[in-house]
């Protein structure tokens, strides 16, 4: 199997696209950013939550049970956002899944803000995102989030000011891989 991905990089303050390909032997995973091996079965967790993807979920046992038995069939990749809850979800993985935790790998959004059950407010200001960043740090209990995703692009900023402090993270060590999410080839570019 090949897979195509972008590998984003931020040289001299310029942002940088690059399409690559790899293959893998197990046609059941691939190679996310080109070295993190992941299952082609992943978790999406927005749904973890309460009505209107806010709140606790309504069986806060069963959504922890459900992420465990998740991995212990194998998923290793969790897609969730700081907005799911928000901030939910994040502690939610941190507590459900134990011994196998840093065995699997979490991909976390930032740059949506709430304000009730179905409210979703976009803010690319790049305080906030910094703060994300941290914040997403602290409830999923890493030291270095494994992909973490703009989840959507603010009109309202550039995005070059909105993945300043992503970038920034990265030279300190707190983000490996960046995303981006609902976005066209144009803003890729």
């Amino acid at each position: 199997m090949s897979v195509l991905y972008p590998t984003i990089s931020f040289d001299d303050g310029e942002l940088r696209v690059i399409m690559n390909s790899t293959k893998t032997d197990n046609e059941n995973q691939y190679r996310l950013g080109g070295d993190l091996m992941v299952n082609r079965l992943g978790f999406g967790t927005m749904q973890l939550t309460g009505p209107g993807v806010w709140g606790e979920p309504t069986d806060p046992a069963a959504a922890k049970r459900l992420l465990a038995t998740a991995v212990e069939q194998g998923v290793n990749f969790f897609d969730t956002a700081d907005s799911y809850g928000p901030a939910t979800v994040e502690e939610l993985i941190r507590g459900s899944i134990g011994s196998r935790y840093n065995d699997v790998i979490i991909a976390t959004k930032g740059g949506l803000e709430r304000g009730g059950p179905g409210q979703w407010y976009t803010n690319g200001h790049p305080a906030y995102i910094a703060r994300t960043i941290d914040e997403s740090l602290q409830r999923l209990g890493k030291e270095q989030l494994q992909l973490w995703q703009l989840h959507r692009v603010d009109p309202r900023i550039p995005i070059e000011d909105s993945l300043a402090p992503v970038a920034k993270a990265i030279g300190e060590g707190k983000v490996l891989k960046v995303g981006l999410s609902e976005v066209n080839i144009a803003t890729i570019e």
